[in-house]
């Protein structure tokens, strides 16, 4: 990888990294490592990412970066990472909320689409 893109690369990596981190801290008083990895590496790979679609924009093979497979390796690894936290995310929650039956399903109060019963006053 070229040194002023790497730079480039790492700064916004870990620029972004921390911030997330501090608003999560602050916002829910909680640290999660493996988020704060993707959006480390998420990060880290756009300046990489806007060549790769400048390079695809004008058509060019000669405007690729050196190292474009390793770009897209990083994409598919953050793919694979986000996907299987959505995954996992949306079995838990199955698992935590347990069945939904009629008895514990609340029964609504609005009534302003039932249908009338009496008719309305005279004017």
């Amino acid at each position: 990888m070229q040194p002023a893109l790497l730079a480039t690369s790492a700064g916004w990596g870990i620029l972004c990294a921390v911030a997330f981190s501090l608003v999560r801290a602050w916002r829910q008083r909680h640290f999660d490592a493996g988020r704060t990895a993707l959006v480390f590496l998420a990060s880290a790979s756009l300046p990489s990412y806007v060549k790769l679609l400048y390079a695809s924009y004008v058509g060019s093979v000669a405007a690729l970066p050196p190292d474009w497979a390793t770009f897209s390796g990083l994409a598919a690894v953050v793919a694979l990472g986000l996907a299987l936290q959505q995954i996992i995310r949306d079995f838990w929650g199955c698992i935590a909320s347990g069945p939904t039956t009629q008895a514990n399903v609340e029964p609504s109060t609005d009534n302003s689409a039932a249908p009338r019963t009496t008719a309305p006053p005279a004017a």
